[in-house]
């Protein structure tokens, strides 16, 4: 969901796209609420998106809390 801004120094609106960076590459020690698990991470992001975030920006993690883009890391269940 983009939103239309008026700036105050131009005459055209412009579009602004807020993107929400869940977790980042943080440990789990960087803050007690930070989603490392995939439920912490989807509720987090529904919570972003209803929030009036368009992008998600996501460090998907292992079960072992290890930051990875394997399929079954992302995707649990899915077939590589």
């Amino acid at each position: 969901m983009a939103n239309r801004y008026h700036s105050p120094t131009s005459a055209r609106p412009v579009t602004l796209i807020v993107q929400a960076c869940i977790n980042g590459a943080r440990a789990n020690d960087f803050h007690p609420r930070i989603p490392l698990t995939v439920d912490a991470m989807v509720r987090d992001a529904a919570a972003s998106v209803a929030a009036g975030a368009a992008e998600l920006h996501t460090h998907p993690r292992e079960a072992d809390g290890k930051e990875s883009l394997a399929t079954v890391a992302i995707f649990p269940g899915q077939s590589r």
